[in-house]
């Protein structure tokens, strides 16, 4: 997985984000958005829509320089991001299912 162009503590700075309960290290963006992970973290290439049978929304997911972008796909085109420490990407990931990528 290719680290995004922008950071965690980037985004942290210029979008609302809260803490989710019971999830350290891990922050919800306020609201769905419409704009896509690909926007948000910096992307100019399209990531892979993954599954899985833990979450109940098709997932979209950034590795950032300092963390991660996990977002699930909401049925209307809207999007639920989530914002992650290192250490909070990598675990969300294996909840998920997911094992990150050795590149």
């Amino acid at each position: 997985m290719k680290p995004a162009a922008r950071t965690r503590e980037q985004l942290l700075t210029e979008l609302p984000w809260y803490p989710i309960r019971g999830c350290p290290g891990r922050l919800a963006h306020e609201g769905l958005s419409s704009r896509t992970v690909e926007d948000i973290a910096g992307l100019d290439i399209v990531l892979p829509v993954r599954s899985s049978s833990v979450a109940h929304d098709p997932i979209v997911v950034a590795q950032l320089p300092d963390g991660g972008l996990i977002s699930y796909c909401k049925p209307d085109g809207m999007y639920l991001h989530t914002l992650a420490t290192p250490e909070a990407f990598l675990r969300k990931l294996r909840q998920l299912g997911f094992e990150p990528d050795a590149g």
